[in-house]
């Protein structure tokens, strides 16, 4: 700066000054905004080239694997090359273009593979635990028994992706698209799939507890008998969902929308429903005690016989849906909208109906409405 001053004091800059500072000031703004890249980190050291590995791979065997770990293979063409057994723990590998190589049983544990191109690759028995695979191109690879766990494959491109038998535990799917994918019976207990879209993905009896899947949409994915506690689905759309006896104990659904769900024999204990979407969905025989579904849209849906013990149904809108033998005992119905309901047999003991809508619901043989709180400012209350 201090020559830039001098240059500006002068009275006069003669068109030789002028350039040179022109050169001065790009290259002070070059210097105070370049971020140095990745590959020049000394982490990593000198580039090895594909030559050097195709002279290092003719010594290689199983028993004595070639050891590449914590080498920089940055932006190299090893398609079609044969990695198998190959070390590359901590291998800096962003970039580099691996189509059709064969990395089975190699070991990849924490490596950087940013934007790696992996088109077909066979990563079978592969070690890829907290590997980063974010934006990498895995379409058509192969990844059956790999394991995936703790490894980012955010913004990934995952189609035709084999994941049988893999180890997929937090593993992150933020930002990916998945169509049809098979999760069925797999273990992705903390898995992310954050800003997802799930196409007929398949759930069922998977263990996805934990897992993140807020914003994410969702379209006729199948979650039977998939364990789902404490799992996000925060601001998730969720189209034709299958949730038929899955647990979803702590689940946490604000805001979401699953119109049309089926939750027929879920696990909605303790859940957190509040300003949810389940217009026109069924719960028939689910558990919902202690579950909150403060101000959610329950208009036209298949409640009958649901267990509603102590649940917080306040400010929700429940038209027209049929509740016939449902229990709403000790459950917080302040506001609540019942009109056009059907509410036979469903018993009310110890409920809390203060403000609440009746207009044209069916009470017959409704059950403990003598025992109800907040009977003095309910609305066209007709049992």
């Amino acid at each position: 700066m201090r020559l830039i001053r001098a240059f500006l004091s002068l009275p006069k800059i003669s068109s030789v000054k002028i350039f040179f500072l022109a050169i001065l000031i790009s290259s002070t703004v070059v210097n105070c905004t370049m971020v140095p890249m990745e590959m020049d980190s000394p982490k990593y050291g000198k580039p090895v080239s594909r030559a050097e590995i195709a002279q290092l791979l003719l010594t290689k065997s199983r028993n004595a694997p070639l050891d590449l770990q914590g080498k920089n293979l940055a932006d190299l063409d090893l398609e079609n090359m044969d990695l198998s057994y190959v070390q590359l723990n901590d291998t800096f590998l962003s970039r580099t273009v691996l189509n059709n190589a064969n990395l089975s049983s190699a070991s990849l544990k924490n490596a950087k593979l940013r934007n790696v191109k992996l088109r077909k690759a066979d990563l079978s028995n592969t070690n890829l635990q907290g590997a980063d695979l974010s934006n990498a191109d895995l379409s058509g690879a192969i990844l059956e028994n790999t394991d995936l766990s703790r490894a980012d494959l955010s913004g990934a491109n995952l189609e035709n992706v084999n994941f049988k038998n893999a180890i997929l535990e937090q593993t992150v799917f933020a930002d990916t698209t998945l169509t049809q994918s098979d999760f069925a019976g797999k273990v992705l207990r903390g898995a992310n799939f954050k800003k997802a879209k799930l196409i007929e993905v398949n759930f069922t009896r998977a263990d996805v507890s934990e897992t993140n899947f807020s914003h994410t949409k969702l379209i006729k994915a199948k979650f039977t008998d998939a364990q789902l506690s404490r799992a996000i689905f925060t601001k998730s759309t969720c189209t034709e969902c299958d949730f038929r006896g899955a647990n979803l104990f702590q689940g946490i659904f604000k805001e979401a929308i699953f119109q049309e769900s089926q939750m027929q024999n879920a696990t909605l204990d303790e859940a957190n429903f509040t300003e949810a979407d389940l217009i026109a969905s069924n719960l028939h025989q689910a558990n919902a005690v202690r579950t909150t579904f403060i101000w959610a849209y329950l208009s036209d849906a298949i409640l009958t016989e649901v267990d509603f013990s102590n649940a917080n149904l306040s400010n929700a809108t429940l038209r027209n849906s049929n509740l016939g033998n449902s229990i709403l005992a000790s459950t917080v119905l302040l506001n609540t909208d019942f009109q056009g309901s059907k509410l036979n047999n469903v018993g009310f003991s110890q409920a809390h109906i203060g403000g609440a809508n009746f207009k044209d619901a069916d009470l017959t043989n409704a059950r403990g409405l003598d025992q109800v709180k907040g009977l003095d400012s309910v609305k066209n209350f007709n049992p």
